[in-house]
């Protein structure tokens, strides 16, 4: 069973730490979604929780890095996390990963120009 949640990225930078509601589409099975929380870790470059004005030069990595669980606490593992970068008229997907068992991920991304 494969679980997709997205994690979005506001221009080319996360918004810092945050914790969000996600909505798992379930690949077969169980259709009815399953409330979970994502908590993705902030980024050294950001200093705020609501806005990051970091900047990335064509080059840099960029490491995300997070933990995904149920509605009751518990580790949701082999879900697919998608990170992606909003512009004002496009959407792009930087980078993905798959949840560990213990409903960790660690994605990295290289900033290029696009």
């Amino acid at each position: 069973m494969q679980i997709k949640f997205l994690a979005f990225v506001m221009g080319i930078v996360l918004l810092g730490t945050f914790i969000a509601p996600a909505f798992a589409t379930h690949m077969g099975g169980h259709p009815k979604p399953t409330a979970t929380q994502l908590m993705v870790d902030p980024l050294p470059e950001c200093t705020n929780a609501f806005q990051c004005d970091a900047t990335f030069l064509a080059g840099d990595t960029v490491t995300f890095t997070g933990i995904l669980t149920d509605s009751a606490g518990k580790f949701v593992r082999d879900a697919k996390i998608n990170f992606y970068s909003f512009k004002a008229t496009s959407m792009q997907l930087l980078t993905s990963a798959i949840t560990e068992r213990d409903g960790t991920f660690k994605a990295t991304w290289k900033a290029s120009i696009s």
